[in-house]
């Protein structure tokens, strides 16, 4: 069995935008992706240390018209490349549809580890959101709460590394 990191995307991995004080938004194209530089060291490290990188996005705005799903599977495909993630993981579904994937439902999680062979009770979660934290504990795996676009990555990381 591996052990994993799962990662949130939009303001752990990559820049996510504020818009009219409501909550932050990921990139909706391409032309938007700023991947945090601060990432690739602490994954390499995390790599290097036998995990597998596993990101998990909530994207409702395709639901919602603001964004296509082929505009997020290309931010997603090239986050994967860039920072050499064993898999990138979308929920498409808006609340209301109640799936079994959107977060904090722990069905992208689960659906890596069915995929990747992980053992859960081994492996961490890095989120920026209380579902975040929610979908790690709901699938028993050990979350760590960061800031939006924060550099407490490389530390949570690292932290990880040491357990």
């Amino acid at each position: 069995m591996n052990k994993a990191i799962f990662f949130d995307r939009d303001g752990v991995l990559v820049q996510s935008f504020s818009e009219d004080g409501k909550d932050d938004r990921g990139p909706r194209s391409i032309k938007e992706l700023v991947v945090h530089s601060w990432c690739h060291e602490s994954l390499r490290e995390a790599k290097t240390r036998g995990f597998l990188l596993i990101c998990l996005t909530n994207q409702p705005e395709i639901q919602r018209g603001l964004t296509s799903f082929d505009d997020q599977f290309e931010i997603n495909e090239e986050v994967r490349f860039e920072l050499e993630l064993t898999g990138v993981y979308m929920c498409i579904h808006d609340n209301r549809d109640e799936c079994s994937c959107r977060k904090p439902k722990p069905g992208m999680i689960y659906a890596a580890a069915y995929d990747h062979e992980i053992n859960l009770s081994q492996s961490f979660l890095i989120g920026d959101r209380r579902k975040d934290v929610d979908a790690a504990t709901n699938a028993g795996v050990t979350p760590f709460l960061i800031e939006k676009n924060s550099k407490v990555l490389l530390h949570a990381v690292r932290q990880i590394c040491d357990i």
